[in-house]
């Protein structure tokens, strides 16, 4: 990797050389677990990538769980147009127009970004040519009922190039089972560097003074983070990449994420470097909120919950990137935030209650109106001899022992360690179904000044 620095903890420019094949190819004997459907992607060095799904039985539909809007119907063409995508509840399937049963298709996909609402999008290109693919958005069923989670065995050819699955680095091909949610698997001859506790991989075509934000931005909200939790229990691999070329919309789009022992930002459009050269306090604030994530989740031992309730998750790791913040002195940009927050939650409980933000394309009222609730309980809990950190290690380990992560166990743990019965109701109001009731507990629960220390 060219000039990509991590200055405090001495990771240095490193070579954009090949890497290495440091896993064995599987042999044509071996076999990947059988399953109702496998699936193989050949990704050219450039061009368009070749998808195709085999399944063991033959059968009428290939299922999708979640619907993409209309991404995969413009960008996933089928080789055979004898096939259509059709809308399907929550989600979209694959059939024949004429009905007969297929045992394998074979789509045409361009390797290009794409901003999804609540998902990650497939592919994250790196300027350099190199690609992040998330196999989460390959995930499909022969039948139905389809939740997306299923196992799916996934191969990928990519000649002359290494292909890194988590936890194997291999040459021109990889063979996995994709599960759960999926992981991000790297395409592409950057080599990764090990410092500040984490496998980097990292565009060189960042402009500087990004890479100085990375730095200094990241290793500091895992080292603050760390102070509270303690050390992740394996280094995550980062992935930080760039994108430069126009988008059909002309947009810019920024999006990070984090996935099992894995950390991913990705900066999109034309524009892209007029939009990193302003005030770089975001920046570490995006940082701080994936952070965030990879500690919630190695509390919880497993992905983040349910989206109808994503204010637990994301207006949770808003909330810790506000106390990374608040640690660091940086209490102007916190008090922003939290204006900021205030007023996009009232806005949005003007159209809408919480419960029904993520099916009314509203996902973003889950960061703000969670954030204002994360950190009137930290104000809360203070008061009680606690903080968010005590409620998060509470909640979150609970969740790792088989507790639900659920709204009501989120009440539950927040009156055990100390939160009022008052503070509870008006929680519950908040992110409830009845949007004038939650309008009157967010005046309550964000005061015109009103800090993550408590302290106006």
């Amino acid at each position: 990797m060219a000039v990509v620095r991590f200055v405090r903890a001495g990771l240095i420019a490193a070579s954009a050389s090949a890497l290495a094949a440091c896993a064995t190819v599987p042999s044509a004997e071996e076999r990947l677990p059988v399953a109702p459907v496998t699936a193989e992607l050949a990704v050219p060095d450039g061009g368009e990538v070749e998808l195709r799904y085999r399944l063991a039985e033959p059968t009428v539909a290939l299922h999708f769980a979640q619907r993409t809007g209309d991404y995969r119907e413009t960008a996933w063409h089928p080789l055979d147009p004898a096939f259509r995508w059709v809308a399907e509840g929550d989600g979209e399937r694959l059939e024949r127009a004429d009905g007969r049963v297929f045992d394998n298709v074979a789509l045409s996909v361009t390797p290009r970004y794409r901003s999804l609402v609540k998902a990650y999008g497939p592919f994250s290109p790196f300027s350099d040519g190199s690609l992040l693919v998330y196999s989460g958005q390959f995930h499909a069923c022969a039948s139905l009922p389809c939740d997306g989670d299923g196992p799916l065995p996934l191969t990928i050819d990519a000649p002359g190039r290494a292909v890194a699955t988590p936890g194997t680095r291999s040459q021109s091909h990889a063979r996995f089972v994709s599960e759960g949610s999926g992981s991000n698997v790297f395409v592409g001859n950057l080599a990764p560097v090990a410092a500040d506790g984490f496998n980097a991989i990292v565009d060189p075509g960042l402009p500087e003074a990004m890479r100085a934000r990375l730095a200094t931005g990241l290793p500091d909200a895992m080292r603050r983070l760390a102070d509270a939790y303690g050390p992740l229990s394996t280094a995550p691999d980062l992935y930080v990449s760039i994108d430069r070329r126009a988008q059909p919309d002309g947009n810019v789009s920024i999006q990070g994420g984090t996935l099992p022992n894995q950390i991913f930002m990705h900066f999109d459009g034309e524009g892209i470097d007029r939009k990193l050269a302003g005030p770089t306090d975001w920046i570490d604030w995006f940082f701080a909120h994936e952070a965030g994530h990879l500690y919630q989740q190695e509390l919880a031992g497993s992905l983040l919950g349910d989206d109808r309730i994503a204010w637990i998750h994301e207006g949770g790791a808003d909330a810790l990137a506000a106390l990374v913040f608040t640690a660091e002195g940086r209490d102007a940009y916190v008090q922003q935030r939290t204006t900021e927050a205030r007023d996009a939650c009232r806005q949005g409980l003007e159209q809408r209650p919480l419960t029904e933000a993520a099916a009314s394309a509203a996902f973003d009222m889950h960061y703000a109106c969670g954030m204002i609730l994360m950190l009137a309980l930290n104000r809360e809990l203070r008061g009680a001899g606690s903080d968010l950190h005590a409620f998060d290690r509470s909640f979150f380990g609970s969740v790792r022992s088989g507790a639900p992560w659920t709204a009501e166990h989120w009440f539950a743990t927040a009156g055990k360690l100390g939160a009022s019965d008052a503070f509870i109701a008006q929680a519950r109001a908040l992110v409830g179904a009845d949007n004038t009731a939650a309008l009157a507990a967010l005046a309550q629960l964000a005061p015109q000044g009103a800090t993550p220390e408590g302290s106006d």
